[in-house]
């Protein structure tokens, strides 16, 4: 029987692949550290779980609009216009479980076979795997360290053609924690509009900045690149939320109706109890936001430091997101005992098996000879990866 080949098309994660192992492992006992898990170690808040159980015990456990209610949708429009001065009417916002099924909704409603997206990469791998069960074809766009792992205009035309209908980009970066600046901004801007491309914008770290650094988003530098782009947003990230599953989109009207439509289809919406605690927590205060990201940035200066004193590793110091991003070029073809370093993904399965340090490589992601360490985990497990990492690299011959 001839089975999807779009669905053949799908990879596993690296990431799943990094978790499957490591959970073997502590199920048999070992200590592991685990720098793979892209998820904040922090409990959602306290007033977000009570608006949950309150809707609970109040029975709001009935469907709702395929969009989500109408208080949620315009309080996102209500935030999306004082965080980030885009102007949305609630028709144009679309709750989603999740980021992902938003990002899946968007490629739905515009690729049709054979289009090719462009992904500036390195990129998360679930873009991929999205574009090919849509029939669409990934393109990625590299960048580099030489230009701070930030796109140039260059490498964009480079990979644009005439089947090109899209183009997504993340900022702050997933894996590299680079934050797109204005000027980058506005160069891709004016790209997506001079060849006829929507814009994605995964904007799902927004609040995980550091250093004073905003975020801004695409969408704001002008009319036809608003009407061309498509928002990612949620609270997985922002709120520690990743289990409630709530993300979003907005876009202009046509796509917002067509990607509700998809979703009708496939989920019918997100449930009941996670858009309430999702409205308290849009409505609430952002203290326990900022209080997060401030220990993050703590964890972020002592991991920075660490991997880069280690010689033979190479660290960009992330401006935003949880993810340490590491260069392991210098390493490739030393030794471990008996065992040849080729790739990012054997120093990576190595590392876990010999000194139980869990990393993601980032060939996935669309680059070699780099891995990426979630620093989004206790300060003595940031101490103790760290340790075993530099204990590690310093056996290699």
């Amino acid at each position: 029987m001839q089975l999807s080949e779009n669905a053949l098309k799908l990879k596993q994660s690296a990431t799943f692949t990094v978790n499957t192992k490591r959970m073997k492992m502590i199920q048999q006992g070992i200590d592991v550290v685990n720098f793979g898990v892209g998820e904040p170690d922090f409990d959602t808040p306290e007033f977000i779980k009570e608006a949950a159980v309150k809707a609970l015990k109040d029975g709001q456990t009935k469907y709702t609009a395929i969009a989500g209610m109408t208080s949620l949708r315009k309080a996102i429009a209500d935030k999306l216009k004082r965080d980030n001065n885009l102007d949305y009417e609630p028709a144009q916002i679309v709750v989603t479980n999740g980021a992902r099924q938003a990002i899946g909704n968007a490629i739905a409603a515009l690729v049709n076979p054979q289009d090719e997206v462009l992904i500036i990469s390195p990129a998360w791998i679930s873009y991929q795997q999205l574009i090919n069960l849509n029939g669409g074809v990934p393109v990625l766009v590299p960048v580099d360290r030489e230009h701070d792992y930030l796109p140039t205009r260059e490498a964009l035309e480079s990979m644009v053609s005439s089947r090109s209908k899209l183009l997504i980009i993340t900022t702050p970066s997933n894996p590299t924690g680079r934050i797109m600046g204005r000027e980058v901004l506005e160069m891709i801007a004016e790209f997506a509009i001079s060849h006829n491309l929507y814009v994605i914008s995964d904007e799902i770290y927004e609040k995980i900045a550091f250093d004073h650094i905003k975020h801004i988003s695409i969408a704001s530098l002008g009319k036809e690149i608003f009407e061309r782009t498509i928002v990612i947003n949620g609270l997985s990230k922002s709120h520690s939320m990743t289990g409630w599953r709530m993300g979003y989109s907005a876009s202009n009207s046509q796509l917002a109706k067509m990607m509700t439509n998809i979703q009708n289809h496939y989920t019918a919406g997100i449930n009941t109890m996670t858009q309430v605690a999702s409205l308290a927590a849009l409505e609430g205060s952002e203290d326990c936001v900022r209080e997060m990201v401030a220990q993050f940035q703590v964890r972020r200066d002592y991991i920075y430091q660490r991997i880069n004193g280690i010689k033979g590793l190479y660290a960009v110091k992330p401006q935003g997101a949880f993810y340490l991003f590491i260069d392991i070029t210098e390493l490739i073809g030393k030794k471990y005992k008996d065992r040849v370093i080729t790739s990012a993904l054997d120093f990576a399965e190595i590392l876990l098996e010999e000194k139980a340090v869990a990393l993601v490589a980032c060939e996935d992601f669309g680059i070699e000879n780099h891995v990426r360490a979630s620093y989004a985990t206790a300060m003595e497990n940031l101490i103790k990866g760290a340790d075993r990492i530099e204990e590690f690299v310093k056996k290699l011959v």
